[in-house]
C-alpha cells in the first residue's frame, strides 16, 4: 500500500530542519538558500496558477508547496518558486497543457529526438519543456524539469538544453526525488546536477552494474558510483571498496555491451583507479574499437609499466581512432619514435605524431590536405616562434600562440 502523503511530507521536513540546523558548511550554490524553503503558498494562489494554465499539478508537488515551502532549499541553487518555474517569459500560452513526450527507461540522445524542432519552433512550442516546469536550474543550460501533463505526469527529468538529452530519472514523484536529495547530501555524496546518479548506495548499484538487463541501466550505475562518498589516498586517487572493485573488473572483461566496458575504463581513468590496470590491459585486444580506445587511455592515465609496449601493439590497428589514442600514449611516455607514423593514412595520427618529431620531420606534411594538421606541422616545422615559416607552409602564417621550443 503505498505511504500516505502526509506521512512522507512530515518526514522531508523533519530532514530539512535537521539539515538546516547542522553546521555543514555551504557551497556557493547552497548559499542562495542556506537549505531554508520559502513560505507556504495559500491554496487559493495554487489553484489560480493550476487555472491559468489550464493543468492540475502533480498532488505530491501540489501539496509540497502548500504546506512546506515553495521555493528555496533543494539540489544546486534550490527550488524555484512557482511564480518562476513556469513565468511568461518561459511558458507561452498552453505551454503546460501540451503533453511531454518523454517516457522513464527511454536514453534521449538527444532533447530533439523523434520531435521536429523547427515545426514546433514555428508553432510556439518549446521542443524541451513542453507540459513541464522547471523546479531547479543547475546552471549554464543544465535544469531539472517536473512533468505536469503527458505519460510520465508526475515525474521528473534532468535536461541540459544545450544538446544533451533529456533523462526521465527513477524517482516515482516529486516527494521521492526530493527525500532522495536530503538522503543523499546526509549521507556526504557527491550531488553535481542531482538526479544524473542512480538512486541506491554500493550494494544496489553494484547489482545493477553486474546484473540489470538494460545497457543503459548499467552504464549509468558504472558512473554512479563516483557519487559515494569514498576515501582518497595520498596521491588523490579514490579507494574503492573490494566490493566495487570485483564489480568493475566482472562488468569489464565480461559485460557484452561495449558502452558499459567503456564507461568503467573511464572511470578508471578519471578517478585512478589502479585495480582495473590489468583488466584494461586484458580488454586491448576487444574486438570493439571504442573499447581498445578507452583502454589504452586508461592504461596511460594510470602510468602502466608497460604502457610503451601496449601502445607499440596498437599502432598497426585497423582503426584511426585507436592508433592516435597509441601515438598520444607514447607522446606522453617519451622515448618513442613516431616518424614513422606521419605517414599513416589518417590525418587523425598526423597532429598527436608530431609530439616527438624533429622540425625537418614535420616538412613530410607539407601537403596534407587537412588544414589543422598542416597547420601544426607548420609551427612544428618553425624552430621558435618568430622565424620565417619553411617554405613548404609558406601559405600558413605563424600562430603568435604556439610557443615552439
Amino acid at each position: 500500500m503505498p505511504e500516505h502523503t502526509g506521512t512522507r511530507l512530515a518526514r522531508i521536513a523533519e530532514k530539512l530542519a535537521a539539515v538546516a540546523d547542522s553546521d555543514r558548511p555551504l557551497s556557493l550554490p547552497e548559499e542562495e538558500h542556506g537549505y531554508r524553503l520559502g513560505a507556504c503558498l495559500p491554496e487559493e494562489e495554487v489553484a489560480a496558477f493550476e487555472a491559468a494554465h489550464g493543468v492540475d499539478l502533480p498532488e505530491e508537488y501540489r501539496r509540497f508547496l502548500i504546506e512546506v515551502g515553495d521555493g528555496g532549499a533543494g539540489p544546486s541553487y534550490g527550488l524555484a518558486p512557482l511564480a518562476d518555474a513556469c513565468s511568461p517569459g518561459r511558458c507561452g500560452t498552453g505551454h503546460l497543457a501540451r503533453p511531454s513526450a518523454y517516457r522513464p527507461g527511454v536514453r534521449y540522445r538527444q532533447y530533439w529526438d523523434g520531435w521536429d524542432f523547427y515545426d514546433m519552433a514555428r508553432a510556439g512550442h518549446d521542443f524541451v519543456a513542453d507540459g513541464t516546469l522547471t523546479v531547479v536550474n543547475h546552471g549554464c543550460t543544465l535544469t531539472t524539469q517536473l512533468i505536469v501533463s503527458g505519460p510520465s505526469r508526475g515525474r521528473l527529468f534532468n535536461v541540459d538544453t544545450d544538446g544533451i538529452g533529456p533523462y526521465v530519472l527513477e524517482d516515482e514523484d516529486f516527494l521521492a526525488w526530493y527525500e532522495r536529495w536530503l538522503d543523499e547530501l546526509t549521507a556526504g555524496y557527491r550531488l553535481d546536477w542531482f538526479g544524473e546518479y542512480l538512486p541506491g548506495d554500493e550494494p544496489v548499484l553494484v547489482t545493477i552494474l553486474t546484473e540489470d538487463p538494460s545497457p543503459d541501466r548499467r552504464t549509468r550505475a558504472a558512473r554512479s558510483l563516483i557519487k559515494l562518498p569514498y576515501a582518497c589516498d595520498a596521491t588523490n586517487r579514490i579507494v574503492l571498496s573490494e566490493a566495487a572493485v570485483e564489480a568493475f573488473v566482472q562488468a569489464l572483461r565480461a559485460d557484452p555491451d561495449p558502452m558499459v566496458r567503456r564507461e568503467i575504463l573511464r572511470f578508471g581513468r578519471d578517478h585512478g583507479v589502479l585495480e582495473l590496470a590489468e583488466a584494461a590491459r586484458d580488454v586491448l585486444s576487444a574486438p570493439e574499437p571504442a573499447v581498445r580506445n578507452a583502454a589504452i587511455r586508461t592504461l596511460t592515465a594510470l602510468g602502466h609499466a608497460d604502457l610503451v609496449g601496449l601502445a607499440t601493439s596498437l599502432l598497426s590497428d585497423p582503426v584511426a581512432e585507436v592508433r592516435r589514442a597509441a601515438v598520444e600514449a607514447l607522446g606522453q611516455s617519451g622515448g618513442a619514435d613516431l616518424r614513422p607514423m606521419l605517414a599513416d593514412e589518417s590525418h587523425l595520427v598526423h597532429g598527436p605524431s608530431l609530439q616527438t618529431v624533429t622540425a625537418s620531420d614535420a616538412l613530410m606534411l607539407a601537403d596534407q590536405p587537412d588544414d589543422g594538421v598542416c597547420h601544426a606541422a607548420a609551427d612544428t616545422a618553425r624552430p621558435r616562434t618568430g622565424e620565417p615559416t619553411p617554405e613548404p607552409f609558406t601559405r600558413w602564417p605563424a600562430d603568435p600562440w604556439v610557443v615552439v621550443p
